[in-house]
C-alpha cells in the first residue's frame, strides 16, 4: 500500500515534457480561433477604414489611408481588402503569440501550460470573432514591440509600437504595462534600466499625443459621414451601428458623460473576468510559495491596468477579452522572476480541465461580433423565453 502510494505520488509530481506542453498550447490557440472565426467581417468594422489623413492627422487614420491607396472609392474592393487583411491579422496574432511565448520561455512547460489556459478563454474567441476590426493587427504589432524590448532591441521596439499606435491607440493600454513591468528585472543594471525607462517615456508621450491630437474635427466628421453615405454597403452597416457615433470623434479621455456612466453601471458577465482572476490567483500563489509577496501588488497592478480603458470606451466585453493578453504575459513575467520552468503532471491536468471548461462556455462576444456566423455554422444565441401573454376576456355590456 505504501509502495503504491509512493508510485502514484511520483507519477503525479513527475515533470511534463516540454514538447507536450508546447503542443497543448498550440492546440488551444488553434481550437479557440477555429470555433470563433467569423465568416464575414463585421459591417461596422468597414467604417473604421474611412478614417484617413485627408484633412489632417486623425486617430486610426493609417489603415484607412492604405485602404484608400489600394482601393480608392470602390466599396467592393474595400470589402475584399478587409477580408484579406482581417484574416491575415488574426492568423498572424495567433502565430506571434505562440512564437513569443516559445522565444521568451525556451519551451518551458510552465509557460506553455499558462498559455494554454489563457488561450482557451475569451481572448482568442474575440480575436477570431472580431475579424475586420483592428484588434488583431494592433496587438500583433504591440506584442512584437514588447518582444523586441525584452531582447533589448529598442529601436525596433519603438518603430513597431509606433506603427501599432497609428493603427489603434488601444495598444498602449495593453502593452505599456508589460514594458513597465520589465523595469523590475533591471534594477541592478543601471545603464539598461535608464535605456528602458527612456523608451517607456517616449512611447507614453507618443500615445498621449496621438490620443489628444487625433480626434476628428467637424470637417473630418462631415467627410467621414459623406463617404459612408456614398456607399450602399457601408451605409447599410453604418445605419445599424450609428448610435455609437464616429469613434474618432467621441469625447476625449477624462470627459466622462452620462452615457458613459450608464455603460459602466452595466456589470459585465463574470466569465469575462475569469482570466483576470485566474492571473491574480496564479501570481499570488507563485509569490507566496517563493516567499516574495512584496512583489505581488506591483504585478497585480500591471495585470489589472488595462481595465482603466473602461473609463473611456464602450465595448466592455470586447475590451475585457483583450485584457487577457496582458494577464498572460504578467503571469509569464512572474514565472520568470520566481524561476519556475518545470511543470508537474497535476498542473497539466488542471490546465486541461480549465481549458475544457472554457471551450464549453458560450461567450457573448462571439454572437456580437461574428456577424454572419462562424466557421462551424450560424451563431446560436440562447433563446429568450417569453412569457405567454394572458388575454382577459372582453365583457360585453348588455344592450
Amino acid at each position: 500500500m505504501v509502495e503504491s502510494s509512493k508510485r502514484v505520488r511520483r507519477f503525479v509530481t513527475s515533470e511534463v515534457p516540454a514538447w507536450l506542453a508546447a503542443t497543448i498550447s498550440a492546440a488551444a490557440v488553434l481550437l479557440s480561433l477555429a470555433r470563433s472565426f467569423s465568416r464575414q467581417v463585421h459591417p461596422y468594422a468597414l467604417s473604421q477604414y474611412q478614417y484617413t489623413y485627408a484633412h489632417g492627422f486623425l486617430i486610426r487614420g493609417l489603415p484607412g489611408e492604405l485602404a484608400e491607396f489600394a482601393c480608392g472609392r470602390s466599396s467592393d474592393c474595400l470589402v475584399s481588402l478587409v477580408e484579406v487583411v482581417g484574416t491575415a491579422s488574426v492568423l498572424a496574432f495567433a502565430l506571434v503569440l505562440w512564437l513569443v511565448v516559445q522565444a521568451q520561455s525556451r519551451f518551458a512547460p510552465a509557460a506553455n501550460l499558462t498559455l494554454a489556459a489563457f488561450a482557451s478563454g475569451p481572448l482568442l474567441v474575440q480575436i477570431g470573432a472580431g475579424r475586420g476590426y483592428h484588434d488583431a493587427l494592433t496587438l500583433t504589432l504591440g506584442l512584437a514591440a514588447y518582444h523586441a524590448f525584452v531582447r533589448r532591441r529598442f529601436v525596433a521596439s519603438v518603430l513597431l509600437f509606433s506603427l501599432g499606435l497609428l493603427v489603434h491607440e488601444l495598444v498602449a493600454v495593453y502593452i505599456l504595462p508589460l514594458f513597465a513591468l520589465r523595469l523590475t528585472l533591471s534594477l541592478e543594471q543601471r545603464p539598461l534600466l535608464f535605456r528602458q525607462l527612456g523608451v517607456i517615456v517616449v512611447l507614453s508621450v507618443a500615445a498621449v499625443a496621438v490620443v489628444k491630437l487625433g480626434h476628428a474635427s467637424p470637417k473630418q466628421q462631415r467627410e467621414i459621414a459623406s463617404r459612408l453615405a456614398d456607399s450602399e454597403h457601408l451605409s447599410r452597416g453604418w445605419r445599424q451601428y450609428r448610435a455609437a457615433g464616429i469613434a474618432a470623434a467621441r469625447t476625449e479621455p477624462g470627459d466622462l458623460n452620462g452615457a458613459r456612466f450608464r455603460e459602466l453601471a452595466r456589470p459585465p458577465h463574470p466569465r469575462y473576468l475569469v482570466p483576470l482572476a485566474l492571473g491574480l490567483v496564479l501570481i499570488f500563489l507563485l509569490f507566496a510559495l517563493h516567499r516574495a509577496l512584496l512583489w505581488f501588488p506591483l504585478y497585480a497592478a500591471a495585470l489589472i491596468a488595462p481595465l482603466a480603458i473602461l473609463l473611456v470606451a464602450w465595448d466592455i466585453e470586447r475590451l475585457l477579452s483583450l485584457a487577457g493578453l496582458t494577464a498572460l504575459f504578467v503571469c509569464l513575467a512572474a514565472l520568470e522572476r520566481t524561476a519556475v520552468r518545470h511543470a508537474p503532471l497535476y498542473v497539466l491536468a488542471a490546465t486541461l480541465v480549465l481549458a475544457a471548461a472554457s471551450i464549453q462556455t458560450h461567450y457573448n462576444v462571439r454572437g456580437r461580433y461574428a456577424y454572419n456566423g462562424t466557421l462551424f455554422g450560424p451563431e446560436r444565441q440562447r433563446p429568450v423565453r417569453q412569457r405567454p401573454v394572458r388575454q382577459r376576456p372582453v365583457r360585453q355590456r348588455p344592450r
